[in-house]
């Protein structure tokens, strides 16, 4: 329990400015915050096994994003 509420606020402290105004905030709330802690992907990974259920704004910049990393021009969020 103490380990959720842990990660909950580190998300809130670090992912949540980082996400104001993304098209994918909203869905991010609905589908994956306090379920997985961001980095090294998960965030975005989380997200993209949402994707049938998506906004159509964040399905399209997600998409975006993994066109432009397959072309080797992002690292991995």
């Amino acid at each position: 329990m103490l380990a959720r509420l842990l990660a909950a606020a580190l998300f809130l402290l670090f992912a949540g400015p980082a996400l104001a105004g993304h098209p994918c905030k909203q869905d991010f709330d609905r589908y994956c915050a306090g379920k997985v802690v961001c980095g090294k992907g998960a965030c975005h990974d989380c997200l993209n096994e949402h994707m049938d259920r998506l906004d159509k704004a964040c399905a399209k910049a997600l998409e975006h994003w993994d066109e432009k990393q397959e072309q080797g021009l992002l690292r991995r969020p």
